[in-house]
C-alpha cells in the first residue's frame, strides 16, 4: 500500500491512492496503519490530515477545512480566509500547492465527498478508502486493493481475539474461519467470544454460526455481508437480555457517531460509572470500538493498553457502520428509528458540542410526535423511545414541556454554523444545490455588513450578487 501511495501513476495534478475492499476488511485500520509508518511520515512534513466521511456523510464544509488548514500550518489571518465553502476551497488549494501533506478521506461512498479535496499539489498525496472501487477508476487513481485475509493471517488474528498467543488452535478453527469467509472483523467478534474459552465452547461456537439464522432481518441488512451478521448474531445471542437491550439501544446513533458518557446514561438509564462497564464489556466483545480506536485495531496486548487508556480518557464508544446497519434491523418500528435519526440529524451540531444536551434536544424536536396534533399522528414508539429519555437523562437537565424545535420530516434539513453574527439573508440556486448567506461580520471585502444575497444564472459573474 505504502508503494502505491508514492506511485507516479495517478492522472491528476495530485497523486490520487485508493484503497478498496469490502466492509469489514479493515481499510481504515490499515490507512492508519500506513499514517503511522516511519516513511510515510518523514515523506510528508507538512502533516498527516484524517477527514472521515461515512454513508452518511454530515460534515460541515467550512469547519471541515478550517480544521484541515489548522493541520497545514494557517494560523491567525490565515485561518479568517476559511469563512465560506468557495473561500475554503480557495485557501486550501492555494495552500497545499506548494507543501508535501499526506490527505487521508476515509469511507467515501460518492465522487462528490472527494471533489473538494482534489488540488494541485506535486509533492502531496491524497488518499481514500472506500467500498467502491469504480470511484477509483472515475477519477483515474491508483487502485489498492484490501483483500480477505489467508488462512494462516485469519488464524493469527483469530488467535490474538481468543487470547491464545502462541498455543496452538482449537481443531474447530479452521472451519469457525471459514465460517467467518476470512473477514477480520467477523474473526475479531468471534475470537472475542472465544477468549479463555474451553475446547467445547469452541466446537459450540461452530455450531452456533452454521446454525445462524437471520430470516427475520435479511431484507434490511446489506449482501455480500452475511459471515458478518451470523459472527454478530453469534456473539448478540450469548449476551445477556439486558446486556442485549442495551445494545440495541444503540441503534438510535447515526453512522461514525461517537456516543459519549452522557448519552449512553440517557439510553442506558444508568449512572456514568455503569455505563463505563457495559462499554468496556461490549468493546471486549469486539461489538464496539472505542473512539479514537477504529473497529478491528486490538488483538495483541499492546494494542487492548493502548484501548484502555483511551476508555479512561473519554469514556466514548463507536460501532463499525456494519454493527450499526444489525441493530438497526433489529429495530421494531422503522418509521419510529427514522424520525429518531432526523432529530438527531437536525440537533448534530449542539450534541457534538455538548452530548449532555441529548435528552433535551431529542424530546424537544420529538414532542409533535409525542403529544397530540393534527399535523403530527402520536407515533408510539416515538412515545416509548421518549419516556426512556425522559427516565434517562442525567440530573439536572433541561426539559421541554411543548414542542420547541423544528421536529424532523419538516422543511429544515440541518443547521450549519460558521456566522459569527446574525444571518440577515439566504438565497438558494435553481437547482437546490447551493445556498448563499449573509452576515453582519463574516464575509471580508466589504465596508459594512451584507444585508442581502441573490443568485441568477450569469456564469460570468459567478451567479452572485451582494447587498452591502
Amino acid at each position: 500500500m505504502r508503494d502505491a501511495l508514492f506511485s507516479d501513476r495517478s492522472r491528476q495534478p495530485i497523486g490520487l491512492t485508493a484503497l478498496a475492499g469490502m466492509g469489514g476488511i479493515g481499510k481504515t485500520v490499515l490507512a492508519q496503519a500506513l499514517t503511522r509508518d516511519e516513511v510515510v511520515q518523514q515523506a510528508f512534513p507538512d502533516g498527516i490530515v484524517w477527514i472521515t466521511m461515512g454513508r452518511e456523510s454530515k460534515y460541515d464544509l467550512v469547519t471541515t477545512f478550517r480544521e484541515v488548514g489548522k493541520a497545514l500550518g494557517a494560523l491567525g489571518d490565515e485561518l479568517q480566509g476559511y469563512d465560506t465553502e468557495l473561500a475554503c476551497i480557495n485557501q486550501y488549494k492555494t495552500s497545499l500547492k506548494q507543501k508535501a501533506a499526506l490527505i487521508v478521506v476515509d469511507d467515501v461512498w460518492k465522487k462528490s465527498d472527494l471533489d473538494p479535496f482534489l488540488a494541485e499539489s506535486p509533492r502531496s498525496r491524497l488518499l481514500f478508502t472506500t467500498r467502491d472501487a469504480s470511484i477509483a477508476r472515475f477519477i483515474g487513481a491508483q487502485e489498492h486493493t484490501a483483500e480477505l485475509l489467508a488462512l494462516e493471517q485469519s488464524r493469527e488474528l483469530l488467535a490474538a481475539w481468543a487470547g491464545l498467543g502462541s498455543k496452538p488452535l482449537p481443531p474447530e478453527a479452521d472451519a469457525i474461519i471459514d465460517e467467518c469467509g476470512n473477514l477480520p472483523l467477523a474473526l475479531s467478534v468471534i475470537g472475542a467470544l472465544l477468549r479463555d474459552a474451553s475446547p467445547e465452547v469452541w466446537n459450540d461456537t461452530l455450531d452456533l454460526l452454521r446454525k445462524a439464522d437471520l430470516a427475520a432481518i435479511a431484507d434490511q441488512l446489506p449482501p455480500g455481508q452475511e459471515s458478518f451478521f451470523r459472527a454478530v448474531e453469534v456473539s448478540f445471542k450469548t449476551l445477556a437480555p439486558e446486556m442485549q437491550k442495551r445494545y440495541q439501544a444503540l441503534a438510535v446513533l447515526l453512522e461514525d457517531m461517537a456516543a459519549a458518557l452522557p448519552i449512553l446514561e440517557t439510553l442506558w438509564g444508568v449512572n456514568d460509572a455503569e455505563a463505563r462497564r457495559i462499554s468496556r464489556h461490549l468493546v471486549d466483545r469486539s461489538l464496539a470500538h472505542w473512539e479514537g480506536v477504529k473497529a478491528g485495531g486490538a488483538g495483541q496486548e499492546g494494542t487492548k493498553q493502548g484501548d484502555a487508556k483511551q476508555e479512561e480518557k473519554t469514556g466514548s464508544i463507536r460501532l463499525h457502520d456494519l454493527q450499526l446497519d444489525y441493530v438497526r434491523a433489529q429495530y421494531p418500528h422503522r418509521e419510529a428509528l427514522d424520525l429518531i435519526h432526523g432529530a438527531l440529524r437536525l440537533s448534530s451540531h449542539v450534541v457534538e458540542r455538548d452530548p449532555g444536551q441529548f435528552a433535551s434536544q431529542l424530546l424537544g424536536r420529538l414532542l409533535p410526535y409525542v403529544q397530540p396534533q393534527e399535523a403530527l399522528p402520536p407515533i408510539p414508539f416515538v412515545q416509548q423511545f421518549t419516556s426512556c429519555l425522559v427516565e434517562g437523562a442525567p440530573r439536572p437537565w433541561l426539559r421541554p414541556l411543548r414542542p420547541a424545535l423544528v421536529p424532523p420530516g419538516t422543511a429544515l434539513l440541518r443547521t450549519l454554523s460558521g456566522h459569527s453574527d446574525s444571518v440577515n439573508s439566504v438565497a438558494v440556486s435553481a437547482a437546490g444545490r447551493r445556498a448563499v448567506s449573509a452576515s453582519r461580520k463574516t464575509l471580508s471585502g466589504h465596508s459594512a455588513g451584507v444585508e442581502g444575497v441573490a443568485m441568477s444564472c450569469g456564469r460570468a459573474a459567478g451567479g452572485l450578487g451582494f447587498l452591502g
